[in-house]
């Protein structure tokens, strides 16, 4: 992985991580945590280019090639970021959960016909929200599922969709939306 975060404890992570070149990693940000923690990573993402994340490393190439993977509680800050030539266009998300976050809309690939396209979200591992976690998605969020993956909420799923920009749950196959 290019850099990773991990919960470990009930505090939250702040930290910035910025003017990177993320190359060619199985995961270009790795966020996990330890089940049962209560605490949040909430690193500010800035002026990074996040490219060539591949599958070299792990067998299961529908669970690697993601710049950015949310394994538990994450509430990134974006910031000017770039993503190119990543083996997934999408954010990558799993694992325990267990403090409020907001699934943020995050600008993808630069790279035509996908620019200016924001990128979906897909559960590549079975994730878990606490029972005191709300997981809040904006609205016109697409949210995918690996096969046989995903979400437990044992606290709140809040979803600010509405009529004409409604979130979207459909398989990492269905292509309708974007290529991931």
């Amino acid at each position: 992985n290019g850099i990773t975060l991990n919960i470990k404890n009930s505090g939250d992570i702040h930290s910035w991580i910025g003017n990177n070149i993320i190359d060619g990693n199985d995961f270009g940000y790795f966020n996990d945590s330890d089940a049962n923690k209560t605490g949040k990573s909430i690193p500010t993402l800035s002026e990074n280019q996040f490219i060539n994340q591949t599958d070299a490393n792990l067998t299961d190439a529908t669970q690697t090639g993601f710049p950015i993977y949310l394994g538990g509680t994450a509430e990134p800050v974006y910031a000017s970021n770039s993503f190119a030539n990543n083996k997934r266009r999408a954010i990558a998300l799993g694992g325990w959960w267990g403090a409020d976050a907001i699934l943020k809309a995050v600008n993808g690939d630069s790279n035509v016909p996908f620019s200016g396209k924001v990128f979906p979200y897909v559960v590549i591992a079975d994730m878990t929200a606490g029972t005191t976690a709300n997981i809040t998605i904006p609205a016109s969020m697409f949210i995918k599922f690996d096969k046989d993956k995903k979400i437990t909420v044992n606290g709140g799923l809040m979803l600010q969709s509405h009529t004409g920009q409604e979130s979207t749950f459909t398989s990492f196959k269905d292509d309708v939306y974007d290529d991931t």
